[in-house]
């Protein structure tokens, strides 16, 4: 490495470690001011502090002692190499890159020679092996910083290995990076080329160019191996031609391969009267396959067709799980390209399934490949959610709107997957792309959290079993003014229960506060006396209204120990009581005054409603004093306790309502939704009578305002304590742009023109995956 030594740098200097990030700095450390990816120069203070003998830049660092350099990146690589003592020499390289196939080939090439007793390396992006045994790779790069990469060579000499298998990315082929500078490689392969990493490298061109400098460190006279399907191989084959490499295409057509059997777990293989078993059932790795086939007849071990029969997967990669009746499938396809190959050849092996693909993309990488990451999807699949992926500080949502806007989103991974699972048929199969092997998710910061993708779709597999119960008991009518409302909203819930394999008895409170036992849900009162806890069979109290869904029936339950779904007795109460739980939540709201008696001085128009009662009864808009004292009164007798709201109307306002739902893996939002009377402020009477008001989700909104009322919908819930399901509505004022707070319904209709319902199924959910929710949240 030559260097412009300026007078502050001993030229005696001991190096203890070499390092790129300040926090790993020690006495006598070398630090290199990487300009790839951050402005290393911040941070060379911080270095010196903690013992830093000198720094490397690009530039002067003001008076501290510094090696200036063209590139630090470069420098990095061969200080490295010097610093380990060269342990490349003498070992024979073989370099892997393209944008995908680059992990499954070096794998197979690995796997391959240790079979032929040769004693080989592995550096790829999901396993490494330096000679004393494959491990999970602890890089999160694919080829990991110069001091790492050589580190691991110096490890790889000391273990005797021979040959050394690279997963070269463009990151570190690069001139910008040059990580693998100073490498010469005995061999090279070249997988696919397709548009990826545009953020770092700009141009397809460039990337382009970035790949081929591994034919450029290729030693002359060896061999290039091209798969003959890259678009860009007449490109490769010609660069690679002029500095005297030898060109070798491969893959199917190339080897002559016959496919006697293709399934998901595999294909039977025959080729000049030799069999073998594959281990993957996609063409596409296959063609991995015969490269590393290829590779290693050219690097001198005995292989054949026969061979492919000792390789086994890798995680990760095209790993098929069979989950009873269900069938997933994790794979790490990050990439419009990867998608079409993924899903076209499955297709080709089950084409009367549908497909569930559930991904996302990474926060502040390569935003240009996402909307046709979205479009591919699309095409080829029933069902698409996107989800986090490694958001960063982008946030999963606006990622998402950048692959598809209309698409349904589920921001946390272990929710999504969840909801997949269980919302999987038997004529569908479920994707998990994008992160494979990775053993965490980077939400924000730098901040990681564990993640393994398999383990999690096998966990929510066995959760669905855990918690499917056998029998539920109906609660449902009530001494209530919604009474009828009651027996609308448990109608539904008791076809849908069967629909969903469910036994249910259904048990009515009749107007007169006898329980009984109907069998199915009617508008009789003739039945069998019911008595509490006669069965360990939860209860549903589908109820509605006053000394219903005010936390008085759940009371009962709770004091007589039966288990049941919905939300407690307190947080139902405080739901009931429209001011106290906008006292509680403190989120802005109309203006609004809660009173016993009517004043004089009151100013109009208002809207009139009882403080304690549900489902718009006696709510009306009143615009003159004629209609004032009767719609108060009425009020005022529909109110438990004579309490009367009086709130100023917003004129042209929004309702906006947002679904809460608690799910095994936690809190779901659904919506939000929009809903409109038609005659202005919704009524009881046009909320049930068949005629309804008008329903929109998504809401016409704008995605931040959606996302607010998301939030605080979540804060409701959580502020007044409440479990299972909720709907909390709000009012948008399109004159001051301004959401406000409304109210909470812990028990909100579930009548096929209710609200609720649309936005359960507006967002791909069905009533098993319902059901199956208020299980997990039963008391």
């Amino acid at each position: 490495m030559q260097a412009e030594k300026t007078p502050q740098v001993d030229e005696s200097l001991a190096v203890a470690s070499i390092e790129i990030d300040s926090r790993l700095v020690k006495p006598g450390s070398l630090f290199f001011a990487m300009e790839v990816g951050n402005s290393g120069r911040l941070y060379c203070q911080d270095a010196m502090d903690k013992g830093a003998c000198a720094v490397v830049s690009r530039a002067a660092v003001g008076s501290l002692p510094t090696l200036i350099v063209p590139s630090p990146e470069k420098a990095l690589a061969l200080a490295s190499s010097a610093f380990f003592d060269e342990p490349q020499k003498g070992m024979k390289l073989v370099g892997i890159t393209g944008t995908d196939g680059k992990s499954t080939t070096a794998w197979f090439l690995y796997s391959l020679l240790l079979a032929k007793g040769v004693k080989a390396a592995l550096l790829s992006t999901v396993m490494v092996d330096d000679g004393s045994g494959p491990i999970p790779s602890p890089w999160r790069q694919s080829t990991p910083e110069a001091p790492q990469l050589y580190q691991f060579l110096s490890r790889c000499r000391a273990n005797n290995v021979e040959l050394t298998i690279l997963e070269c990315t463009s990151h570190a082929l690069s001139s910008q990076a040059s990580r693998l500078s100073g490498l010469e490689f005995e061999l090279c392969i070249f997988t696919t080329l397709t548009e990826e990493h545009l953020e770092f490298h700009k141009t397809m061109e460039a990337y382009i160019d970035a790949k081929l400098n591994l034919a450029r460190q290729t030693k002359p006279a060896s061999v290039c191996l091209v798969l003959e399907s890259n678009a860009h191989r007449d490109q490769i084959s010609s660069l690679a031609c002029s500095l005297g490499l030898e060109v070798q295409l491969y893959g199917r057509q190339s080897s002559k391969v016959t496919v006697l059997h293709q399934d998901l777990d595999g294909l039977e293989l025959e080729a000049q009267g030799k069999m073998a078993h594959f281990c993957y059932g996609p063409l596409f790795f296959l063609d991995n396959a015969l490269g590393a086939l290829e590779a290693a007849s050219r690097l001198n071990a005995q292989v054949s067709l026969e061979d492919l029969s000792c390789l086994k997967p890798l995680s990760g990669r095209f790993e098929v799980l069979h989950l009873g009746s269900k069938l997933a499938i994790i794979d790490f396809a990050h990439t419009a390209d990867a998608f079409e190959s993924l899903f076209s050849q499955v297709r080709s092996i089950c084409p009367d399934k549908s497909f569930v693909a559930v991904f996302g993309s990474g926060g502040f990488r390569d935003k240009v490949k996402r909307p046709a990451m979205g479009k591919c999807a699309r095409a080829w699949t029933s069902r698409m959610i996107l989800t986090e992926e490694d958001p960063r500080d982008e946030g999963t949502v606006a990622i998402a709107m950048d692959i598809d806007p209309e698409a349904r989103i589920i921001s946390t991974r272990e929710s999504a997957i969840f909801q997949t699972i269980h919302l999987l048929k038997k004529n569908e199969i479920a994707f998990f792309l994008g992160k494979g092997h990775e053993s965490s998710i980077e939400v924000d910061s730098g901040h990681k959290i564990p993640w393994n993708e398999k383990a999690k779709v096998l966990e929510a597999y066995k959760k669905g079993r855990l918690y499917r119960q056998k029998a539920v008991t109906l609660l449902y009518g009530g001494q209530s003014p919604e009474h009828e409302v009651s027996i609308s909203s448990a109608s539904t819930m008791y076809e849908k229960l069967r629909q969903c394999s469910y036994s249910v008895e259904a048990v009515k409170i009749t107007k007169g506060g006898k329980w009984i036992r109907t069998g199915s849900v009617t508008t009789s009162d003739k039945g069998l006396p019911y008595l509490l806890g006669s069965d360990d069979n939860p209860v549903f109290p589908c109820l509605h209204g006053i000394r219903c869904e005010d936390g008085f029936i759940a009371r009962i339950l709770e004091k007589s120990g039966i288990p049941f779904w919905g939300c407690g007795s307190v947080s139902s109460a405080i739901g009931m009581d429209k001011r106290r739980q906008r006292q509680l939540c403190k989120l802005p709201t109309t203006a609004y005054e809660a009173v016993s008696f009517l004043r004089d001085d009151v100013q109009l128009p208002l809207v009139v409603k009882p403080n304690g009662s549900g489902s718009s009864v006696a709510v009306r808009l009143v615009r003159t004093k004629e209609d004032l004292a009767e719609a108060f009164e009425e009020a005022r007798q529909a109110d438990p306790m004579g309490l009367v709201l009086l709130e100023k109307p917003v004129e042209e306002a929004i309702d906006i309502e947002v679904g809460i739902l608690q799910g095994p893996e936690g809190l779901i939002t659904l919506g939000p939704g929009f809903i409109k009377g038609r005659a202005g402020v919704l009524s009881y009477d046009e909320k049930y009578s068949g005629k309804g008001p008008v329903f929109k989700v998504p809401a016409p909104i704008s995605e931040s305002l959606a996302e607010q009322a998301r939030q605080w919908a979540l804060e409701v819930f959580r502020t007044l304590g409440c479990r299972g399901l909720s709907r909390v509505d709000f009012l948008y004022e399109p004159g001051t742009g301004r959401l406000v707070f409304n109210e909470i319904n812990t028990m909100p209709g579930l009548t096929l023109t209710s609200h609720y319902p649309v936005l359960l199924e507006s967002q791909g959910l069905d009533w098993d995956f319902f059901f199956k929710c208020m299980e997990v949240s039963r008391s």
